[in-house]
């Protein structure tokens, strides 16, 4: 029995791990997603991007803040924005921090 357990833990790990997109994958598909919005495609480009935004990718955090705080192709949202630049800053990121800071003024003046 305890080897069926550890055997089905291992299974269970490889599939997380499998499932997980690499940095360099990750830039490919960010890549796409902008190529989509440009294109025109921007529910498929939104979708890809917080995809994307919600695994960790930075530039996509980042970007889609841009977006909801420009409010050019969805409904402008400052508290989403917000949100996105606060996710890029918890990454370390400074310019997200200040651009935060920036928004959050500006939003409460």
């Amino acid at each position: 029995m305890k080897m069926l357990k550890a055997t089905f833990l291992m299974i269970m790990l490889l599939f997380i791990i499998g499932c997980q997109k690499t940095p360099g994958e990750m830039n490919e598909l960010f890549i796409e997603a902008r190529n989509e919005i440009h294109k025109g495609n921007y529910n498929k480009g939104i979708e890809m991007l917080e995809d994307l935004a919600d695994d960790g990718h930075l530039l996509s955090q980042k970007t889609f803040a841009h977006i909801y705080a420009e409010g050019s192709i969805v409904k402008k949202d400052f508290d989403k924005a917000k949100y996105w630049l606060n996710k890029a800053a918890e990454q370390g990121d400074l310019e997200a921090k200040i651009l935060y800071e920036k928004l959050d003024k500006e939003n409460y003046q």
